[in-house]
This record gives C-alpha cells, sequence and structure tokens, in this order.
C-alpha cells in the first residue's frame, strides 16, 4: 500500500469508480490535494479503499502513484504493528479470535485478500489483520520521522468533550473514518488550517483543527474568525462547481460534481464511558462490518404475521416476541463487531453478573446508552445506508417518542412512489419489508466503521445464520468459519 496525492490539474476533484473504466458507475469523488491510500494499481488504474469498499480511480491523476502492482506487502515480507492494540481475526474480514497484536510487535505476512471490509494479510495459520494496522518492516526505522508532530485530541472548549470525528476528506459532509476519543494523542503534519491532516492509530484523514489543542484555530475565541459557537451545528463546505460533459463522458481531468452527502453534525461526539480516554486509560479499538449485521438481519427475520420469528437466534429467549425489536438490532449490530457492554439488553453466560439490566425493550434507552458510549452519529433520513438503525420516531407517544426500532438493510429506495428503505424487525416481524421515511417521522444512526471502547466490553460471537452465540476472550475457542 502507498499513500497518494489527488491531483487533477484543475478545480476539481476525482472520479471514483466501481470498476477499471470510465463508463462504470460513479461512486463519489476525491478533492484535489487529498491523500490516499493504494493498495495496488496497473498502469491506468489504481486500487484503494472507498467507504469500506475496493474502487478505482484513474493513475494518472496521482501524484508520484506506487509502481505497477503496488508496493503493499507480500507473502514472506515482514511488518510492524502500527495501532496500539489491533484484534486478530479467523479470516480475512472474518470475526475476531480473542487475540490481538501489540503496538511495534512484528509479524510474518503469508498471504494476502482484498475484502469489502478492508485490505488484509494473513501473519498465521487462521490469522489475518486489517492491513491498515501493518507497516513494511524497512519503513518502521523512520517511524518516529513518519509523525511529524503529536497533537492533543481537546473538545471540551469548542464542543461537548467527547469523541471527534476523523474524516475521510476535509469536510464536514465526509465519510467518518473513525471517533477518537477526547485526551488522546494523535500525529498531525501542522496545526495551521481549519481542517488538519492526521492519523490515530492505524487510521487516517482529517480532523477539525477547532478540537486539537494548539492549532490556531483551537486557540482562537468561540464564534469569530470562522471557528464554530459551543454545541453548534457544522457549516457544510461549499459544494465544488465542477461539471462532466453531456452523456456522462468526463473531461480531461475525469471530474465529477462532489456527491452531496448531508452534514454529520458537530464535529465531536457524546463522551464516552469513562475510561475510554487518556494515556492512562485501557483503549481498544473495534471495527464494524454494516454487511455482517446484514447478512444477521435478514438471515434471522421473516415476515411472520404473529408470534416471535420463527427465525430467530433462540439463544435470546427472554423477551422473544415480546416488545423485542431493540433486542433484534442490537443482536444484529452485534454480530457485525459491537461489543457487549454494561447496561446490554440481554446477558447471554459469559457476561458478568454485576453488569446491570436495561430496558432496551423501549429502544429510547438502548439508543442513549450506544450515543453515551459515542459509537453511533445520527444521518439523515434521505442518506440511509445498510446496516444504519432506523428509529421511528412519534413526538407525542407515550412513554417515549421511539416507538419501534429496525436495521435498514438496503440504502434509500423508492417504492410505489413513497420514499424510504428496506428494513428487517421483530415484533412486527419484518424481513426485507419496505418503511416510509420522512424527515420527521424518523431518526436514523449509523454505526462508527471503527470505535473505541475501555476494555471492558465484551466481544460475542453470533452466527450469521441460526442460533447461538458466546462471549469471545482468549480463552474462548474461536475456531468455526462463519
Amino acid at each position: 500500500m502507498a499513500d497518494c496525492v489527488v491531483r487533477t490539474g484543475n478545480r476539481a476533484g476525482l472520479n471514483v469508480r466501481e470498476a477499471q473504466s470510465k463508463r462504470s458507475r460513479k461512486l463519489g469523488v476525491i478533492e484535489n490535494g487529498v491523500t490516499i491510500n493504494v493498495v495496488r494499481c496497473n498502469s491506468d488504474w489504481a486500487t484503494l479503499l472507498y467507504r469500506g469498499s475496493p474502487a478505482f480511480v484513474q493513475v494518472r491523476y496521482l501524484a508520484q502513484p506506487p509502481a505497477a502492482n503496488g508496493e503493499g506487502l507480500w507473502a514472506g515480507d515482514t511488518a510492524v504493528c502500527n495501532a496500539k492494540r489491533v484484534a486478530i481475526c479467523d479470516a480475512a474480514n472474518g470475526k475476531e479470535s480473542g487475540k490481538y497484536l501489540e503496538r511495534d510487535e512484528r509479524v510474518t505476512v503469508s498471504d494476502q485478500a482484498l475484502e469489502d471490509g478492508g485490505y488484509w494479510y494473513r501473519i498465521g495459520k487462521g490469522q489475518w489483520v486489517l492491513g491498515a494496522a501493518l507497516t513494511p518492516s524497512g519503513e518502521q526505522a523512520d517511524d518516529e520521522d513518519t509523525c511529524a508532530m503529536e497533537a492533543v485530541v481537546e473538545t471540551k472548549k469548542h464542543g461537548t468533550g467527547g469523541a471527534l470525528n476523523l474524516r475521510a476528506e476535509a469536510s464536514g459532509r465526509a465519510r467518518v473514518v473513525a471517533a477518537i476519543p477526547n485526551g488522546s494523542t494523535i500525529c498531525v503534519e501542522s496545526l495551521e488550517g481549519t481542517w488538519l491532516p492526521a492519523r490515530y492509530g492505524a487510521y487516517t484523514g482529517y480532523v477539525k483543527a477547532q478540537f486539537v489543542a494548539g492549532s490556531e484555530a483551537y486557540q482562537e475565541k468561540e464564534g469569530t474568525d470562522g471557528t464554530e459557537p459551543s454545541g453548534g451545528a457544522q457549516k457544510p463546505d461549499a459544494p465544488d462547481q465542477s461539471v462532466e460533459k453531456p452523456g456522462g463522458l468526463p473531461d480531461a481531468g475525469e471530474t465529477l460534481i462532489p456527491d452531496k452527502e448531508p452534514d454529520q453534525g458537530n464535529e465531536t461526539q457524546p463522551p464516552q464511558t469513562p475510561g475510554t480516554s487518556g494515556e492512562d486509560s485501557t483503549m481498544i479499538l473495534y471495527v464494524f462490518s454494516a454487511e455482517q449485521a446484514v447478512t444477521y438481519a435478514l438471515n434471522h427475520s421473516d415476515n411472520s404475521k404473529s408470534g416471535p420469528c420463527p427465525l430467530r437466534n433462540r439463544i435470546f429467549r427472554i423477551s422473544d416476541g415480546k416488545n423485542d425489536c431493540a433486542d433484534f438490532v442490537h443482536q444484529c449490530i452485534c454480530a457485525g463487531g459491537v461489543p457487549m457492554f454494561d447496561g446490554w439488553f440481554y446477558r447471554l453466560p459469559g457476561i458478568p453478573s454485576g453488569w446491570a439490566n436495561s430496558k432496551w425493550a423501549l429502544t429510547h434507552s438502548g439508543l442513549e446508552k450506544l450515543k453515551g458510549k459515542g459509537w453511533i452519529y445520527p444521518v439523515a433520513y434521505d442518506a440511509v445506508q445498510p446496516g444504519d438503525l432506523i428509529y421511528t420516531y412519534k413526538a407525542n407517544a407515550k412513554p417515549t417518542p421511539y416507538t419501534h426500532v429496525t436495521l435498514a438493510v438496503s440504502g434509500n429506495v423508492t417504492e410505489n412512489g413513497k420514499f424510504g428503505c428496506r428494513v428487517c424487525g421483530y415484533t412486527a416481524n419484518q424481513h426485507d419489508a419496505f418503511k416510509q421515511l420522512t424527515e420527521k417521522n424518523c431518526e436514523c444512526y449509523r454505526v462508527y466503521p471503527a470505535f473505541a471502547g475501555d476494555g471492558t466490553e465484551k466481544k460475542v460471537y453470533l452466527p450469521l445464520t441460526g442460533s447461538g452465540g458466546y462471549v469471545l476472550s482468549p480463552e474462548t475457542p474461536d475456531d468455526d468459519a462463519r
């Protein structure tokens, strides 16, 4: 893998394509000057991960592109872990084994795979690690130089005191790569400007400068010189005015008007559970797979008219068929990689007996607990993606305005003249069912693709089909293939 800078030679950005063809579907745009991580390339096209999936851009619009076939790791190469702690999985994009790599630990690569969830390397029999967490060993000697400047995330002065969004691009509308706990140390190239290129563990992107201690924007008073007032909404960047030629054929710069993604709100997220930030805490990075959550939802739901769903995972038996909409949705995200924590809806064997029960069947308390951990963030009803949590909202409903929750298994669609998405859910059993969405009838949330925990959480294995499940730990074998 190699870092490359987008250089189109004009003011517009670079098209991202679904396939190695200028006539293939456009997935989005990357702005000029943005650094992207290229997995491999040939003479015409570079492969990268875009919004978690493989995609392609033209090599000729990248400054200093890598040699053909890329500069990644190959069989026999030695690599070094560049993150504080990284989970080892049983397969590429598979389930976690309960074992971890620590920072600076050396491994030998024996195989590689490009999956929807990322680029993966095999480091032993049945042991795979996300590629972003490994650095070729030849580059490790310069590790100190790769961090031009260390800085500390400080979100209390201008924000909520919670986690800070690390975004894929220097824009409040860009995809969120990870949530950085307040007090964490990040690597930045400078402390000037509104947005700072930054690295946090294995993740790279951009952070809003006003939430980084020592930056020019951080030192400014709130609400002046373009900075946001505390608690204010993030102002969207002005859209790029580039255009394409009629018929969908790009101009010489292969440019595109950027996707009009809604602003995700404030750059800072609610504070996490105490102990999740700061150098003295035990922080663990978790990775969420929306694809696995959707697969679990589709395999454990049907459209039966009454009673508990016959395809349900029967290990979750206490609330079967009885206001279990939140229980089902949280099973889905748990199957996707979200660990259980104190106050989880249902306690499996192996969960500490001292953990409190919660009333997630009311949906609102479950939403508040996930928001309190800083693991989810709101998205607009017209920007839904598979794996999003769709809360039905009725302002006057009792005991809470959140009367139901389902899991999105599609992006936004229009059916019979109505706008919405397809969902799976329980209580009122739903399988790949259309759900109408409006600005007022729902609230939608998305799990971060990577987020931090304090080490007290418990990773759980749930089969993507059928019943069962257990808590993962270093002492628990995890050899079953998904």
